[in-house]
């Protein structure tokens, strides 16, 4: 018999996956109410809902605990290198990344007075490079950062802590201008992409990982735990980091403020993230069902 498309209403067994940045938050790190009220309907109608973001661990844990992400069971973070169980309160590292990576990004940072950070389980920190000895580097005068959400420290007080802790590094990343940030990953790219994985992420930041870690990737983790398949995941993105996820799980949904590769990777595009968008989209699915292929 030929393949047909029918619609399962409900979440039951379903996963929803949200980036962050750009996707389900708005510009001012917080949810549109009709978002935070659809998170927690489709909780209710049996979804296990996860945040998919190259941010690190320490940078969502604030966003957990201070209500701004509520309804939420499980993170993955660092682009996929590490998930976070929020029930059982327990971290899984995926992949970790080697000094190497460390100082060739800490070097470009400093060359053209760029914003640096690293991440591991326990620490993240961020260093901002500034050569005339001003706070803050002159380009980003012209740029929007919500600073506050920043660890900063200085290079010898990230080093200290990576020593300490002896933890796994699970991404660096560097953030530059938007007229250089391409240019930037793709030097980087030619640097360190023989070993390790390097994306463009919010066309600003230059995010690298071990190689073959994705947010996909950590979804996959993610369902194999719950006995669950990747065809369960309906994904939401806005980036070039969300492309693999946008594209290889069972549905795919862009921001309309998306960039145009993930767009392209996505079964359909969406509101803008400042809107009422994903609400929209999980009120939908829940009363519209879930398109499901059957013989």
């Amino acid at each position: 018999m030929p393949v047909v498309r029918r619609k399962k209403k409900g979440l039951a067994n379903k996963v929803l996956a949200f980036d962050l940045d750009g996707t389900i938050l708005r510009k001012d790190n917080t949810l549109h109410p009709e978002t935070e009220k659809m998170l927690m309907e489709a909780k209710r109608f049996g979804s296990t809902n996860v945040i998919a973001t190259g941010r690190g661990l320490l940078k969502v844990i604030p966003l957990i605990n201070n209500g701004v992400l509520k309804y939420i069971d499980y993170l993955v973070c660092s682009n996929g290198a590490l998930t976070f169980d929020l029930k059982k309160n327990e971290t899984t590292i995926l992949g970790s990344i080697g000094m190497d990576a460390f100082e060739a990004m800490l070097q470009k940072a400093k060359e053209e007075e760029l914003i640096f950070s690293v991440d591991t389980d326990a620490f993240n920190g961020t260093i901002i490079f500034s050569n005339d000895g001003s706070e803050l580097p002159s380009w980003l005068e012209n740029e929007t950062m919500d600073l506050a959400i920043l660890n900063r420290f200085t290079e010898e007080q990230v080093r200290v802590a990576l020593e300490e802790e002896n933890a796994s590094i699970t991404q660096v990343a560097i953030r530059s201008p938007r007229n250089k940030a391409e240019k930037n990953t793709k030097e980087m790219q030619r640097i360190l992409g023989d070993k390790y994985q390097v994306v463009l992420t919010n066309s600003v930041y230059t995010d690298v990982n071990k190689k073959g870690i994705s947010k996909f990737q950590g979804l996959l983790y993610l369902c194999q735990q719950l006995n669950l398949k990747i065809e369960d995941v309906i994904a939401f993105g806005d980036s070039g980091n969300d492309t693999e996820m946008l594209t290889k799980c069972g549905i795919g949904i862009a921001m309309g403020n998306a960039t145009k590769d993930a767009k392209q990777a996505a079964d359909f595009v969406i509101g803008d993230h400042e809107d009422d968008a994903i609400g929209e989209a999980i009120n939908y699915l829940i009363w519209n069902g879930v398109p499901v292929e059957v013989e």
